[in-house]
């Protein structure tokens, strides 16, 4: 366990060590670094992590309008220099461990368009690169395995200066940041709060028309699995930054951006993700885009499955018991296979136990599945008993999600993975 933060904290070392550089007119105003979609959350971060041995690759194109605005010292009309982006980001996720995942963002213009004006010279076209970031997650908690659904992790990037500054995708030097995300899980739904601080040089464009400094980072977000047979995940999130320079107006302009993402899985083991969606700049400030429209396409490779113990004698059903969504409920469905299973009861008088096992997918926290695993357990148990079978030839237990058979990674699996067995633990 020490072993694991003495890691952690050599990493983040090393990246303090190597943000700093000296201060020119440059400018990074593309502020969006997209998620593949292997792991929860979009453009802010989750306690969400791949497991050791996944990989994700995806690509992700956004298209932005004035993201980058002068506005004279001494009065006029507001002038649009960096009037139209299309970037491309070319990403690859990859776990160390299960607790440590890295991320590498490429991003590239496939359009930019920015005006004449007296701190710019017009520039139109394509095919520039911009600052490359390496990403490190820490997961400290994960909210699926807490008893209370919260978690917690660490992230520090740097953005190399590979941009092109002169159209305003690139600072002057590296620049690091140091996040802390903490996420709750409940159900279906997962509330994130993301704060942190950026390390950069101070930038002054236009002798004070902007500038930039070190930056406070906030936000918050919401994912949510809506339809689980549509594996379609919708995404809200907000963000933005504090800039620590002293304006010349005395201004304190603080960009915030609101996105609005659906996720959508798809492939045999949902190995796909495809992401769509957009959003636009709420207040003023450097890379606030007037509106933004994103797509993206990614590959994330299914976590390595558990190996299925040998199968113990238990008394096969024709298919699995059915409750009311989210409550222990036997649906009306159900009750002829149960019937079933109270006449292989009664007729074989030799089984003297059976275990009625509940088992869930892994939507929503471990305590709360295990929880929700043991009542249906619980409501079976009942039911049997109402069918005139002893009390004492019957133990209700609840595992929650502790023991898949399949992948939930995807529906099919999932739905595997929610099942009633009935295990025979005692014969005469």
């Amino acid at each position: 366990m020490f072993r694991k933060y003495i890691l952690g904290l050599q990493a983040l070392l090393l990246l303090i060590g190597v943000g700093s550089a000296s201060p020119s007119l440059a400018l990074n105003a593309q502020h969006l670094r997209p998620g593949t979609g292997g792991t929860k959350g979009f453009q802010l971060y989750t306690s969400d992590s791949l497991k050791q041995g996944q990989f994700s690759l995806g690509v992700v194109a956004n298209y932005a309008q004035h993201l980058v605005t002068r506005r004279p010292l001494n009065g006029g009309q507001d002038q649009q220099i960096l009037d139209e982006a299309l970037m491309v980001d070319y990403l690859i996720d990859f776990a160390i461990f299960d607790w440590w995942n890295i991320n590498i963002d490429i991003p590239m213009t496939a359009y930019h368009n920015v005006q004449t004006t007296p701190v710019s010279v017009r520039d139109e076209g394509g095919g520039a690169l911009g600052d490359v970031s390496a990403r490190m997650k820490f997961q400290i908690f994960d909210a699926e395995q807490t008893s209370k659904g919260l978690g917690l992790a660490l992230i520090a990037q740097m953005n190399i200066p590979t941009g092109q500054d002169s159209i305003f995708i690139g600072d002057s030097g590296l620049t690091t940041s140091f996040i802390a995300a903490g996420d709750w899980q409940i159900h279906r739904n997962r509330f994130y709060l993301n704060a942190g601080y950026r390390l950069r040089e101070r930038e002054n464009i236009g002798n004070g028309e902007l500038i930039a400094d070190e930056e406070l980072l906030f936000g918050g977000g919401w994912q949510r699995l809506l339809k689980e047979s549509w594996r379609f995940h919708s995404i809200i999130e907000g963000y933005g930054f504090v800039t620590l320079a002293d304006n010349p107006r005395g201004e304190h302009r603080v960009p915030f951006e609101m996105l609005f993402i659906g996720r959508k899985y798809f492939g045999q083991n949902s190995q796909w993700a495809f992401q769509f969606g957009g959003g636009w700049g709420l207040t003023e400030g450097y890379g606030n885009p007037n509106f933004r429209t994103i797509i993206g396409l990614s590959y994330v490779r299914p976590a390595p499955t558990q190996q299925i113990k040998p199968q113990r004698e238990k008394i096969e059903i024709s298919e699995r018991i059915h409750f009311a969504f989210d409550k222990a409920v036997i649906r009306p469905r159900s009750y002829p296979v149960l019937d079933h299973v109270a006449a292989v009861m009664k007729q074989d008088q030799g089984i003297l136990l059976v275990e009625v096992e509940g088992h869930t997918d892994a939507i929503g926290s471990d305590v709360y599945n295990k929880r929700l695993s043991e009542r249906r357990s619980q409501a079976v148990v009942a039911y049997l008993v109402q069918k005139n079978i002893s009390r004492d030839r019957l133990q209700p237990l609840g595992f929650g999600e502790e023991r898949p058979i399949a992948d939930n990674n995807s529906a099919e699996g999932r739905a595997m993975n929610r099942r009633t067995e009935f295990i025979v633990a005692k014969r005469r």
